[in-house]
């Protein structure tokens, strides 16, 4: 065989072997990448928290207007990186260790859905609230299983025993999502002035000088009016529907005035003025 042809067939057969090289690299690779995802992360490119990676640090606990809250605080685990947290655990309530058959909802007045990061000298809070003086029916709420998680189940103790009022119904456990304080411990101040007639005019208005102003959220609290027609309420952050009673107006007979939002450290200012008679 001429040496020419035998240089073409050694040449063709080297490039069909790198040929072949190169195509076997490109799917082993390829399939390398396919079986090896990336971590998942967040917006702020942490992993989400997950198994052991939090743990019940401490609990507080309060009442108003019948309500229970737990305040619950979740903090790293030992030796656990930092992780993310978003949105409302799922609740369970138990009684003792089973599954109450108490349904649970979203409060957003509890705490509102965004992501955080819990550090190491930074915790996360979840908070709950539960009428259970309206609670009609015999349970013992030993304990309430929060999942942060698929497979981060934390346990932190319930609001105890139950007392049945009257015929009332089985009102939900309210549930707010992470935050990084007790939310009822962030607290704004409303003020303004309660007036008859639509408002004050000049020689003729009018300011109511008794009565009470009433903000209903998740709790309701109350405020005198002054005799200047003034009141004043300390209450914690929220969206309120705001109601007015007063013997000068319709013998007493309650106004709905609308909504109003508070928010943490601020004075917000609300007129009331009552519609002519």
């Amino acid at each position: 065989m001429p040496r020419t042809d035998r240089d073409s067939i050694a040449a063709a057969a080297t490039v069909a072997v790198l040929l072949a090289l190169a195509i076997g690299f490109f799917v082993v690779n390829r399939d390398d990448s396919s079986t090896t995802p990336e971590p998942p992360t967040t917006q702020t490119g942490l992993a989400p928290c997950g198994a052991g990676d939090l743990v019940l640090g401490q609990q507080q606990e309060d009442s108003a207007d019948g309500s229970s809250y737990v305040t619950a605080t979740l903090r790293l685990g030992e030796g656990a990186e930092p992780c993310t947290v978003e949105g409302y655990p799922r609740t369970i309530v138990l009684s003792d260790g089973r599954p109450a058959g108490v349904p649970t909802v979203s409060d957003q007045t509890l705490g509102r859905p965004r992501e955080l990061t819990v550090l190491p000298d930074r915790a996360a809070r979840v908070t709950l609230a539960w009428a259970v003086s309206h609670y009609c029916g015999a349970i013992v709420n030993d304990s309430v299983r929060l999942w942060l998680a698929p497979d981060l189940p934390v346990d932190l103790p319930g609001f105890g025993a139950t007392r049945c009022d009257g015929d009332e119904g089985r009102p939900p456990v309210r549930v707010g999502a992470f935050t990084y304080v007790d939310p009822r411990a962030e607290r704004g101040t409303v003020t303004g002035l309660v007036t008859l007639n639509d408002g004050p005019e000049p020689g003729t208005g009018e300011y109511a000088h008794s009565g009470q102003v009433e903000f209903t959220g998740a709790d309701t609290f109350r405020a005198p009016i002054r005799t200047d027609g003034s009141y004043r309420l300390s209450l914690p952050t929220g969206g309120y529907d705001v109601r007015v009673t007063t013997h000068q107006w319709h013998a007493g007979e309650r106004y709905y005035a609308g909504s109003f939002s508070v928010s943490s450290g601020e004075l917000g200012e609300l007129n009331i003025p009552l519609p002519a008679r």
